[in-house]
């Protein structure tokens, strides 16, 4: 495995002084580092890039056969020069969750297996660390790409944070199609919609919410022994918005 390892980084050093390399990726869009009298031009082999992925393997046979420099028009080029860095020393290296996103994207593109395994691990782990709202975009591109995987860690970060999450502005921009989807607890959600005081015209997304968590929540009422409902948040949907209130009532009351 060291050997191996030690092998991958010495091509890597070679990759990046373009020795012995057979390809060459040139961009007609530039970053804001870079100038018009200056475009990055990044080298490869592709015999490297062929065992990563088949989409290089045809590509190398077909559209890019030859030694003419590629054009590449969907990804800027930083990120294209970190994914083709990820190929080589099989480990990924971004510092946001944007950058990982954006990095997915690159790498499902172009049907990077290994890469993408990678980053489904790193992009969950970094998700704790970060804005709760950048959950949005991680539901997303994982509906997107149908990765039902990374769709039930959303799902999942959702519940678990919803406090936080219901407590953002930010949330408020959501569609109610997404809010429905990932859903949360109702007792979360009204606890912190009373605990953050929000404008109640910010909330008619949360309706598809209130709806689908109804009837289990109807169902969960707990009797003390003398037969009396204990004290639940009762959500009552108007068509003003939505109130939350605390109260000894053994009726949820949905108008």
């Amino acid at each position: 495995m060291e050997y191996s390892l030690h092998v991958f980084e010495k091509l890597h050093e070679k990759q990046q002084k373009g020795e012995g390399t057979d390809c060459s990726f040139i961009f007609n869009q530039q970053d804001d580092n870079e100038t018009e009298s200056t475009p990055k031009v990044i080298h490869a082999h592709k015999m490297i890039l062929s065992l990563a992925s088949s989409y290089f393997e045809t590509a190398f046979k077909e559209e890019w056969n030859g030694n003419k420099p590629i054009l590449i028009t969907t990804f800027e080029s930083s990120l294209f020069e970190k994914l083709i860095n990820s190929i080589y020393l099989n480990k990924i290296d971004f510092t946001d969750l944007d950058e990982g996103l954006n990095l997915y994207e690159a790498a499902h593109f172009y049907g990077i297996q290994m890469i993408l395994d990678a980053l489904q691990h790193k992009i969950q782990e970094i998700c704790y660390e970060t804005n709760v709202t950048k959950i949005k975009r991680l539901y997303e591109l994982a509906e997107k790409f149908e990765n039902y995987r990374l769709m039930e860690f959303t799902r999942k970060y959702f519940s678990l944070m919803a406090t936080k999450i219901l407590g953002n502005e930010e949330f408020y921009t959501w569609t109610p199609k997404m809010i429905n989807s990932l859903s949360c607890p109702v007792k979360a959600m009204t606890y912190s919609i009373n605990k953050f005081q929000l404008d109640m015209d910010q909330l008619p997304s949360f309706i598809p919410v209130i709806d689908q968590q109804i009837y289990f929540y109807a169902r969960s009422f707990n009797l003390n022994n003398d037969g009396s409902e204990e004290n639940y948040l009762i959500v009552k949907r108007t068509n003003v918005g939505i109130i939350c209130s605390s109260c000894h009532k053994n009726l949820l009351n949905v108008a």
